[in-house]
């Protein structure tokens, strides 16, 4: 079993001890701000999945439906994950 990350126990706590619903209740624009990093990962894990539906449809290929969609993740989150200035001298 795989465990949660501390971003996934973070935004759990974050959920759970009510400070989203303090924020919205202040600002909902507060809450947007905490959320959108959330429904931006959200989004890009169904545009991948949606991705390698389609690859695996037209090839008739589960395996390339599923390489597709990693790698469609991958090209999503990479922007994410890669600083490209710590490789400047």
């Amino acid at each position: 079993m795989v465990a949660p990350s501390d971003g996934t126990l973070a935004f759990a706590d974050f959920v759970a001890g009510g400070a989203l619903r303090g924020y919205a209740r202040t600002n909902w624009r507060y809450a947007l701000f905490f959320l959108y990093p959330y429904l931006l990962l959200l989004m890009m894990v169904l545009a991948s999945c949606y991705a390698g539906e389609f690859a695996a449809r037209t090839s008739g290929s589960i395996a390339i439906g599923i390489a597709a969609g990693v790698l469609a993740l991958l090209h999503f989150i990479s922007p994410w994950t890669m600083d490209l200035s710590a490789n400047r001298l």
